[in-house]
């Protein structure tokens, strides 16, 4: 896969978090039939390296804008206007229904080990 050349990334793709396992995110396009929800995440691409997200926080969206660049055949750097922070995004597999990222481990078990911790103080 080579993301300068694939159309693939160029749309909106909302958050499948059903279809997430271990290591992988899973991503489908913003006119697939999701069942209902309270609010996925998602994400939009252009050409103009223009990225935008929606993040479901307190039950509304949140919307962050940021602008990416394609790194490598398969990594985005995103980088966000107002939080100026930046993520690499690894990009799996992008077919026309369906983007496939690699989830953040060490994040995630940082998590898992707070949540543990602050657990057994209690």
């Amino acid at each position: 896969m080579n993301l300068i050349d694939d159309e693939c990334i160029y749309k909106s793709w909302i958050h499948s978090n059903k279809e997430d396992n271990r290591t992988q995110e899973v991503y489908r396009p913003s006119s697939f039939e999701f069942p209902p929800s309270r609010g996925r995440d998602g994400f939009k691409k252009n050409r103009r390296n223009y990225f935008s997200c929606n993040r479901w926080l307190d039950d509304k969206p949140k919307k962050i804008i940021g602008y990416f660049n394609i790194i490598d055949e398969n990594k985005l750097s995103i980088k966000f206007e107002k939080k100026m922070i930046s993520k690499i995004m690894n990009i799996l597999s992008c077919e026309k229904d369906l983007l496939v990222i690699q989830k953040k481990l060490i994040r995630r078990s940082l998590s898992i080990l707070r949540k543990s911790i602050i657990m057994n103080q209690v």
